[in-house]
């Protein structure tokens, strides 16, 4: 958070690179808009972790803020959705909701590589049907794909060239 403020928006990242990205274009560039959404400041989620009961609840309590919203972006997989759905469930107390158009981005960018199938070997989707209405259809159609094959888009498709020709 380069400026602590009394109403902030929180952008929580599933993985390091990403993280360390925004961090560097926050810092370095001074650049806080990305997808026409003002970010004050990113969160490291270590995959999993930030969506313990009450994790984000206390990080909430530390940053002592009257107002914070809190965005979540992580890979285009099962457990990445699960990772949501789970903030969700253990952080009742949050206001968080789904970075969708970083993830419109990932869906779009998705359709000009090969993408990889998750390590993932569950054969169990959640319901996602909440998520889903989140995304215009034509990013929906992509993204329930993308799902049933059990493929996995990183969060890294995003990298940190377009990140400088694209965050404000």
């Amino acid at each position: 958070i380069p400026c602590k403020k009394d109403a902030m928006n929180i952008l929580i990242l599933e993985n390091k690179d990403i993280w360390f990205n925004l961090r560097r274009m926050m810092f370095e560039n001074k650049s806080s808009v990305l997808f026409k959404t003002k970010i004050d400041g990113v969160l490291y989620g270590e995959g999993k972790k930030i969506a313990g009961v009450d994790a984000l609840n206390q990080y909430s309590t530390f940053l002592n803020c009257n107002d914070i919203e809190y965005l979540y972006w992580g890979d285009i997989d099962r457990e990445g959705l699960n990772i949501y759905c789970s903030l969700l469930k253990n952080s009742s107390a949050c206001n968080i909701s789904l970075f969708v158009p970083a993830y419109e981005k990932m869906l779009e960018l998705s359709t000009q590589q090969q993408i990889p199938y998750s390590k993932d070997k569950r054969n169990i989707m959640s319901d996602y049907s909440d998520i889903f209405s989140l995304f215009s259809p034509e990013y929906r159609i992509i993204l329930e794909k993308s799902l049933a094959e059990n493929k996995r888009i990183p969060q890294e498709i995003i990298n940190y060239k377009w990140l400088k020709e694209n965050m404000e």
